[in-house]
């Protein structure tokens, strides 16, 4: 037998360098070497003339016998594999070969027992009747091969097409039958002269066979590129075979001689070939398909068992407070070390708990959660756990459905996050002072945070500043400067004290300094700002007064100097008259002793200055 694998008709539709799928694989090598030792017989019977003890075989009727049987063995066999597929995936291609090889098991079995030197067999035998029925099941054979090849080979057949093609062959034999069996006069002699040879019709009819599988062959050729259902290249062979069988009875002189022989070994060896296609199909591939199942189901087994150790280990060794909890009593099916160690309990007794005796949330609504959790509503928990040492610690608890044994599970991770509760507890009491106008924004401006400031300052709820950019709050003559802060933000520098315009939600516009530091690993911007509206506005005020008053001296220093200039001058009139009155041997008529007294010296003066010359003492 030709050694061939399995042919899946699912395998990928590439191609190695030959040109072949892959599915016909390692079979042409084989299959080749066998053909071509073939046609190295049929070119040396061809080739060298037969010795005259070869002309006429004696007693080769019961070889032909035996040969002709060993044909009609095949074909059934190749029917009875073809029509009891066990591969699964029947397709009309192997049926059709089935239904074909039964017909010309028949039409064999008719020429067997119509050969010469055979007992008549319902009508007198002879050389004529013998080749009707060769030709018929020769040209039935190449035309099922044909048609077996062109048509769709993933057509999937039904029952009643199976019938339909059984019962069209079973009409093909029978009429062959009553036109060779009743009606044969009329055909004498045109296929073989006795003493002479073949005659031309018989020698064009075995070409035409021929001409058939060649066409066969060509066809699998073309198809090579794709997957097949049944092995291509064992009917390649088949189809070769065929052929040389054929080319030997277009040699033979005589029924009993060498070509006559070799013609019928040829042609149970491609019945080989057709029947070893078939059974590879329909027989060993589904036996190969089940090994290879079996072998891969072993692998998933395998594979598993060691995804469960591994489970298991990291289940048991991991550091994670970890529990399987069974959702609709909240039973508590398995907990590791790690749970052993944060409870306080020991494993076997947390196996023996409720999650009510650890959770201190009501029954209710931990069997609410259990429930959202099982339908993946949400992913996490945060809860008080109660401790076997009585402390309650703030939980996070991370669940996700899992199967394990056929029911539904909750595997879940706990994280002790008291002191981060804590943290954001302190955190956000801290950021809710109202102090001064708290703010988190990303590094464009999206604000994800503020405190209730910034309501008392501009008006503004929380919720409708939390999404909002704050450049849309920015005086738009403030914008350019406010961008240009955020950009060095961006690169981490902090920004000490920056002032700018942000609009009240009445429209007014409120000038808050800001200081800000950047965190370039979260990309948010922290900043606190403080509204100095009222004090750049006093500010403005004072500079304002200041500005009034130190005019309002200049000018009474003006008003003064203008005065007493004037004085000055009025009293150097007088003293200019009280001499003039003197000299006339008058009075002086003005006082001026006020203007001769200097003024008093302050006390550095009275220490320091000596009294003027003239001046009383």
């Amino acid at each position: 037998m030709i050694g061939l694998n399995s042919v899946s008709p699912d395998l990928p539709s590439n191609t190695d360098m030959t040109g072949l799928h892959p599915s016909h694989h390692p079979a042409p090598r084989g299959i080749a070497v066998i053909v071509a030792l073939l046609a190295v017989g049929v070119a040396l019977a061809w080739a060298l003339p037969p010795p005259d003890t070869a002309r006429g075989i004696a007693g080769y009727l019961p070889l032909h016998v035996l040969l002709e049987t060993a044909s009609i063995v095949i074909s059934m066999l190749v029917f009875t594999v073809g029509w009891n597929n066990f591969s699964g995936n029947v397709s009309v291609n192997l049926t059709l070969l089935a239904c074909v090889f039964f017909g010309v098991a028949c039409l064999d079995f008719t020429h067997m027992f119509s050969f010469y030197g055979m007992p008549d067999f319902v009508t007198p035998n002879g050389p004529d009747k013998s080749i009707y029925f060769w030709l018929s099941a020769r040209a039935l054979a190449a035309a099922g091969l044909l048609l077996a090849a062109a048509v769709g080979w993933r057509t999937a057949v039904s029952t009643s097409m199976r019938y339909a093609q059984f019962a069209a062959v079973l009409v093909i034999v029978g009429v062959l039958h009553w036109l060779f069996l009743f009606h044969q006069d009329s055909t004498r002699g045109i296929f073989l002269v006795p003493g002479k040879g073949l005659t031309p019709l018989k020698l064009h009819l075995e070409y035409a066979i021929i001409a058939i599988n060649v066409a066969t062959l060509f066809v699998l050729w073309v198809r090579r590129r794709k997957p097949l259902p049944f092995s291509a290249m064992a009917l390649c062979g088949a189809v070769c075979t065929m052929a040389m069988s054929e080319l030997f009875f277009t040699l033979y002189a005589e029924v009993t001689d060498v070509f006559n022989l070799l013609g019928h070994i040829y042609k149970i060896i491609s019945y080989l070939f057709i029947y070893r296609a078939l059974v590879i199909t329909t027989i060993e591939a589904p036996y190969h398909q089940l090994g290879e199942l079996n072998v891969k189901q072993q692998r998933t087994t395998d594979a598993l068992l060691k995804s469960e150790e591994r489970y298991r280990q990291v289940f048991e060794k991991s550091a994670s407070v970890l529990l399987i909890i069974e959702p609709n009593s909240g039973v508590i099916l398995n907990a590791n070390a790690s749970a052993a160690r944060f409870y306080g309990y020991a494993i076997d007794q947390l196996q023996s708990m409720n999650i009510n005796q650890i959770n201190t949330l009501s029954p209710e609504k931990v069997a609410a959660e259990l429930a959202s959790a099982v339908k993946a509503e949400r992913g996490y928990l945060i809860s008080p756990h109660r401790l076997a040492s009585g402390d309650v610690r703030m939980v996070e608890v991370q669940s996700t459905p899992i199967e394990i044994d056929d029911r539904n599970v909750l595997f879940s991770i706990v994280q002790d996050v008291t002191e981060r509760i804590q943290a954001e507890s302190s955190l956000s009491k801290f950021f809710e002072q109202p102090m001064s106008l708290n703010l988190i924004a990303q590094f464009d401006g999206v604000i994800r945070r503020v405190n209730g400031s910034w309501k008392d300052v501009l008006g503004y709820e929380q919720e409708e500043l939390v999404g909002t950019n704050f450049l849309d709050l920015v005086h738009p003559d403030d914008k350019a400067t406010t961008v240009e802060q955020m950009s060095g933000l961006a690169q981490g520098i902090s920004v000490l004290h920056f002032e700018t315009r942000y609009r009240h939600k009445n429209g007014d516009f409120r000038l808050l300094a800001w200081s800000a530091v950047p965190s370039t690993a979260d990309q948010l911007i922290f900043a606190v700002a403080n509204d100095v509206t009222a004090r750049k506005q006093a500010e403005a005020t004072l500079r304002q007064q200041g500005d009034a008053l130190r005019q309002q001296n200049a000018e009474l220093e003006r008003f003064n100097k203008v005065s007493v200039n004037r004085e000055m001058d009025m009293i150097g009139l007088k003293r200019k008259v009280n001499a003039l009155s003197l000299e006339l041997g008058r009075a002086a008529p003005f006082n001026l002793d006020f203007a001769d007294t200097p003024p008093a010296p302050t006390s550095e003066a009275k220490d320091s200055t000596p009294p003027a010359e003239g001046s009383p003492r």
